[in-house]
């Protein structure tokens, strides 16, 4: 089953503690890596996972080897760059194969901003590019029932709705794409149960504000101990809150903190779709959950 489809386990009635911990990916020499696919994996539709052809990756250059950042995640930040080269239109379908075809897309790159063209990555390079907004491809679930950008899936013993990031501000490394999650066990103690995962693990700085934003509205979260969660208890009409905004909210709601790789970071989510989706959960998994979207 595609990751994407994966129903994570119960954390009933509040936002999923979330680790920051980033992947342990160390450099030792010559690393290889398939690339290509991780970036399929993270950020594009599953007909495109399915096509993805790995890529072979070389040692990297001498001068790179000072990049703290490259050192421990090597796979994240080349997946990250390659990522932002095609969507910068430098690095095309055919170009996609191993590492010098990314430093050749890179030295276009370099050349677009006027900096010397020399295909390697230093630190102020490497910023720039994870600071250059990315546009994600459409968030999709096979088998699930579509309900404008959000999906529903229906198991024997859970409902779940999902919706994927649609665009990232901001510096991270990622090992999956950002998903909002809302779901319900079939059989709950409490009729108006509902798990929440804001889908912020290791994106966010530690112990910083995190506020999710819809429109005028301003909900905090707080990051403190390695975890996410609502800025007060979790059963209070607070966290509630975050439901009926996305149900009220046309557009894209932002979800805004410290990036935990410096600046600022913002994810966005859709909200086309989310009640209707929402409801569709509630009259299979329990109509009691129709209670954190009406007053």
């Amino acid at each position: 089953m595609p990751q994407d489809e994966q129903l994570p386990p119960s954390d009933k009635a509040r936002a999923k503690s979330t680790s920051l911990g980033w992947p342990d990916y160390v450099l030792r020499g010559a690393v290889v890596v398939s690339l290509a696919m991780l970036l399929m994996h993270l950020f594009g539709s599953d007909d495109e996972r399915e096509a993805a052809v790995p890529w072979a990756v070389a040692e990297h250059e001498p001068a790179e080897n000072g990049l703290p950042v490259l050192a421990a995640h090597a796979e994240a930040v080349w997946a990250r760059v390659a990522l932002v080269l095609g969507r910068l239109g430098h690095l095309d379908g055919s170009d996609t194969s191993a590492l010098p075809h990314i430093r050749t897309a890179l030295k276009r790159y370099q050349h677009t901003v006027g900096v010397r063209e020399t295909g390697t990555l230093d630190q102020e390079l490497l910023n720039r590019l994870f600071d250059e907004p990315i546009d994600l491809d459409p968030y999709i679930v096979r088998g699930a029932a579509v309900h404008g950008r959000w999906f529903l899936v229906m198991g024997p013993e859970r409902c779940e709705i999902s919706a994927g990031a649609s665009r990232i501000d901001g510096r991270v490394l990622v090992t999956e794409r950002p998903v909002l999650r809302f779901g319900r066990e079939r059989q709950v103690m409490r009729d108006d149960e509902i798990d929440i995962d804001l889908g912020t693990k290791g994106q966010f700085e530690a112990a910083t504000p995190v506020v999710v934003s819809a429109g005028d509205k301003r909900l905090p979260l707080r990051a403190g101990g390695g975890k996410i969660a609502m800025a007060l208890e979790p059963r209070s009409a607070w966290l509630r809150e975050i439901v009926r905004a996305l149900s009220a909210h046309e557009g894209e709601v932002q979800m805004s903190g410290a990036s935990a790789l410096g600046g600022p970071l913002t994810l966005s989510f859709p909200t086309a779709g989310f009640e209707a989706a929402y409801r569709a959960m509630a009259s299979t998994c329990g109509a009691g959950a129709l209670a954190w979207i009406e007053g």
